[in-house]
């Protein structure tokens, strides 16, 4: 059995990569590369395409690719189950949809969806590069919101962890008084 070359990230002159590799820093060298990307990728690019885990699941999936473009405020267009970006309008962040056609959140069949995903990018790739760049800092201040939402949210899951991690500690040490006084009643 033949095994294909090593391809990954194969691209010229790829010093970010080549930085994230050779590092001897241990935090560094935990993070995922694609977090400690030259901004430039995001700067010089209209959006991004992100394509989820799975077009076919039964609930939106979002990962730390999704994020990643928020957090960076590029537009994106998302290449994922039904009602993905649905999901993430309803947790308040701008999916662009008076940019792009992103009627295709909404097609069940995720063949067709895939499809309609492509027709959208089509329309992005006839657009003038000069447009695309005055509608990019056009919407400057909406990808900063989706930048704060971003970091909102963030802050309120860690809130809610810190949260359950006390009651879940306060269950703990009740269960443990209950269960020891128990135990002492039981051997008097």
């Amino acid at each position: 059995m033949k095994t294909p070359p090593n391809t990954f990230c194969s691209v010229d002159n790829d010093q970010d990569l080549d930085r994230y590799l050779n590092t001897t820093d241990p935090q560094l060298r935990s993070l995922d590369p694609s977090w400690i990307l030259n901004r430039d990728y995001y700067d010089q690019t209209f959006c991004s395409v992100i394509t989820e885990t799975s077009l076919d699941a039964d609930k939106p999936n979002f990962s730390g690719k999704t994020f990643r473009a928020i957090c960076h405020g590029h537009p994106f267009v998302m290449v994922g189950s039904q009602h993905s970006l649905k999901f993430l309008r309803d947790f308040g962040f701008d999916t662009y949809d008076d940019i792009f056609d992103n009627s295709y959140d909404d097609v069940a069949d995720p063949w067709d969806r895939l499809c309609a995903v492509f027709k959208t990018i089509d329309l992005i790739n006839k657009r003038d590069i000069n447009e695309l760049d005055n509608i990019k800092k056009e919407l400057h201040p909406r990808r900063l919101k989706n930048r704060q939402g971003y970091q909102t949210m963030y802050d309120r899951l860690m809130l809610k962890n810190e949260t359950l991690l006390k009651e879940l500690n306060e269950h703990a040490r009740s269960w443990m008084v209950h269960n020891h006084n128990k135990h002492v009643q039981s051997s008097i």
